[in-house]
Formats: C-alpha cells, structure tokens, sequence
C-alpha cells in the first residue's frame, strides 16, 4: 500500500512539474518546489522531450 501511495504522489509530482515548466520555471526551483533533487526534474524533462520527439515523428 506505501508503495502505491508513493506513486501517486510521485504522478503528482510529475504534474505539477509540467506545469511549472509551462510556466518558465527553472530544474533547481522545481526540485525546491516539490522536494525532489535536481537531478530528478532533469530525468522527468528529458523523458518528456524524447516522448516529443517520438510522438512528432510516428505524427
């Protein structure tokens, strides 16, 4: 059961980054805002560039 719970906030995080993002928002202030190293928000922005770039390229 923590293990799914963690999950979900880790979604919620992930969420949330996105958003703050959209909004400008640099890797290190996320990491801040959200508890999380800045390593973690680098990984999370990577992924989501390369699902970009699968997606434009199977469009």
């Amino acid at each position: 059961m923590q293990k799914r719970k963690a999950m979900i906030a880790n979604d919620e995080k992930r969420k949330v980054a996105k958003a703050l993002l959209s909004e400008g928002l640099s890797n290190p202030a996320i990491a801040r805002r959200l508890g999380v190293d800045q390593s973690t928000v680098f990984r999370w922005r990577r992924r989501w560039s390369q699902q970009a770039i699968q997606e434009q390229e199977t469009a």
